[in-house]
């Protein structure tokens, strides 16, 4: 059993035992609610918190689009056709960006779909950074999103009582509002779902596979405020995204090293497009960073190649994106020309499924994955791991019974250290079906798996039964305004 498999059977067996209370610790509080009786969750947003000026700092936020070609890949497609639903808190659907454009509801009694508060922040700029029109408040412009002619669904799970730090979030009854969120972006159409809050419930797991199953491509940001992968960034065929700056190096925050195998792939998340309030109403030109806006960008990226390609698969999406990492042929410090991380691919020979610490497949690159062709690969989606213990299973995805033990199945390449491409004999090799395999294999139950962990997972099991509740490490926000991003 690696220790990618013992995380994921841990973090399983945490959410399936969990009743319907998941309490979720921001970076910006000192206090954990301790209420079984509400389901508090967290934005994934850090860095350097919201800064907001004039429209001069509205272009520079705008950094990320310049780097990865937005306005180019825009000229080829732009979402239409496409449903993206995010799962987040409120949001303020009356600004210029959004106005018209986004359907809001809520799967928490308690929280309303929509606010004017300032905790509406975080899930406002993740869906303007998806499908924002450009009309601002800075200037007349505003924060244009990477697929601005996507539909555009929103499910609020949490609410803040009347407060203003992401902290404060949470759904004061006890339901499933995550899986219900989840079920009802599917029913109203989702093709992707872009969840930038850390949240899992009793059947989380459960509406995950349902929606997998129904062909829509889940995405999640990482857990900032821990560094790590948790729910529902960790559940099995979603898509974790770390995020990074402008050099294309790892965010502080980022999930490090040996969550290699957990991560997707990693995009823009630093100093970039945020909509906040201020004291005198609301900004476009805000600053602000995390995995929230780095996956974010992803899902929307996605939209945004798939309504350039409506016949191909979610799983071959997928795929397409894993083997069209940005990479640049480039010269290093020591001289010699090598290939690195980029956020375009520019030279020739480039590899495919290439691998990093953090990176996961590599830096996500819609505008070149504008020019494949993802009929060429399988209908496999590469993050679904077919082994025993992960959640949803392969079974409640695809319907279908697990390959037979020992049967390679297209997964996660490797990825490029520190900029660099790894040395000889660590890249990622390619499957006959078009798939790239996996550079860490995972042993199932018969691999012969030590018997201290199978000891320590039961025993992990049955207290997390017996507490009723559990505390899941999710995702967090600090600001120097104390408002969210």
């Amino acid at each position: 059993m690696t220790a990618r498999h013992l995380r994921r059977c841990l973090g399983a067996a945490a959410a399936a035992t969990t009743a319907s209370v998941v309490l979720l610790v921001p970076a910006s509080a000192q206090a954990t609610p301790s209420t079984a009786s509400a389901l508090a969750v967290r934005p994934v947003a850090v860095a350097a918190g919201v800064v907001a000026d004039d429209a001069a700092d509205l272009a520079r936020a705008s950094w990320w689009r310049d780097a990865m070609g937005v306005d180019e890949m825009q000229r080829t497609a732009t979402g239409k056709g496409i449903t993206v639903a995010v799962i987040d808190g409120p949001f303020n659907a009356q600004v210029p960006e959004l106005k018209g454009k986004l359907k809001a509801r809520s799967t928490c009694p308690t929280a309303p779909a929509q606010t004017t508060d300032a905790i509406a922040s975080h899930a406002t700029t993740m869906a303007a950074l998806i499908g924002g029109t450009g009309k601002g408040t800075a200037g007349g412009n505003g924060v244009r999103g990477i697929a601005p002619d996507v539909r555009l669904l929103g499910y609020t799970i949490a609410d803040a009582g009347g407060g203003i730090r992401p902290g404060d979030l949470k759904c004061g009854s006890p339901v499933n509002a995550m899986s219900n969120a989840i079920d009802a972006a599917v029913k109203d159409g989702a093709n992707i779902l872009s969840i930038s809050i850390g949240a899992a419930d009793t059947t989380s797991n459960q509406a995950l596979g349902r929606a997998q199953r129904a062909g829509v491509i889940v995405v999640a940001a990482t857990d900032d405020h821990d560094k790590t992968v948790g729910y529902p960034g960790l559940a099995n065929g979603v898509l974790a995204v770390n995020a990074v700056d402008q050099k294309v190096q790892l965010a502080t925050f980022s999930a490090p090293w040996k969550y290699r195998d957990d991560i997707a792939t990693v995009a823009p998340g630093i100093e970039v497009n945020s909509i906040y309030r201020t004291e005198n109403g609301w900004t476009s030109a805000g600053r602000a960073g995390g995995s929230s806006h780095a996956a974010a960008i992803v899902s929307g990226g996605l939209a945004l190649v798939w309504s350039h390609f409506p016949k191909a698969t979610a799983n071959q999406i997928i795929q397409l994106m894993v083997n069209t990492p940005g990479i640049k042929v480039a010269q290093g410090k020591d001289g010699k020309k090598g290939f690195f991380t980029s956020f375009r691919r520019s030279g020739a020979g480039l590899p495919h499924g290439d691998t990093k610490t953090g990176y996961g497949y590599g830096v996500f690159d819609p505008a070149d994955m504008l020019k494949g062709d993802p009929s060429t690969y399988p209908d496999v989606n590469p993050f679904l791991d077919p082994a025993d213990g992960f959640k949803p299973s392969y079974q409640e995805v695809t319907g279908k019974a697990p390959p037979a033990s020992g049967t390679t199945t297209p997964s996660s390449g490797t990825s490029p250290t520190s900029g660099a491409m790894p040395r000889s004999g660590t890249t990622a090799t390619s499957k006959p079906d078009g798939g790239a395999t996996k550079a860490d294999s995972v042993s199932t139950q018969d691999g012969g798996t030590p018997g201290w962990i199978w000891v320590a997972l039961v025993l992990v099991v049955l207290v997390l039964a017996g507490v009723g509740f559990g505390v899941m490490r999710g995702r967090g926000t600090t600001t120097n305004s104390g408002e969210g991003n």
